[in-house]
């Protein structure tokens, strides 16, 4: 998911595209996608008249591992 300043969200498609359309101003973009990577710092991006923005927006993906064991009656 993608959020800016002002609370306005989208979610990318598949191949991790996303678009706004936004009055001219200052934003800033979060990008969230859990459980699998970290949220991005938020990244300010300027738009004025029709001007297209194009930002790409990397994001950090969370270790992974097993856990493993077994459980058991403690009162057995």
């Amino acid at each position: 998911m993608i959020v800016t300043t002002g609370s306005l969200t989208t979610r990318t498609n598949a191949a991790g595209f996303y678009s706004f359309a936004v009055p001219d101003g200052a934003y800033s973009l979060t990008a969230t996608l859990d459980p699998t990577y970290y949220t991005n710092s938020s990244i300010p991006v300027s738009t004025t008249g029709e001007a297209v923005v194009i930002l790409d927006i990397e994001m950090v993906k969370k270790p992974a591992g097993n856990i493993t064991g077994s459980v058991t009656n403690a009162n057995v």
